[in-house]
């Protein structure tokens, strides 16, 4: 096993998240709608490229930059279509 010194940038972290889910999907003992979270977990990375990503065990953001994330997401998805927009939105809300 390779390990390295240098911790994953967000564009690996997006790309395992996404290969795990579809690897993984079929050892789960309820059905997974692959196709919705893998949207999920590159909607949520894209808007944490914006905002900075928090460590889970921060222990001063606490985690508290829901609005901020919100707002991000707001301002990037809006760029596309309005229902593309909206469906990208409503997974980060």
């Amino acid at each position: 096993m390779f390990i390295s010194d240098r911790p994953e940038n967000e564009a690996e972290h997006s790309w395992h998240l996404a290969m795990m889910t579809i690897v993984l999907a079929e050892h789960s003992d309820k059905p997974i709608d692959v196709l919705k979270v893998v949207k999920m977990v590159l909607i949520y990375d894209i808007v944490e490229i914006d905002t900075g990503d928090t460590f889970i065990y921060d222990s001063t953001k606490n985690h508290t930059n829901s609005e901020e994330e919100l707002l991000a997401a707001k301002r990037i998805f809006w760029l596309l279509p309005t229902a593309q927009a909206e469906d990208c939105i409503a997974v980060c809300d």
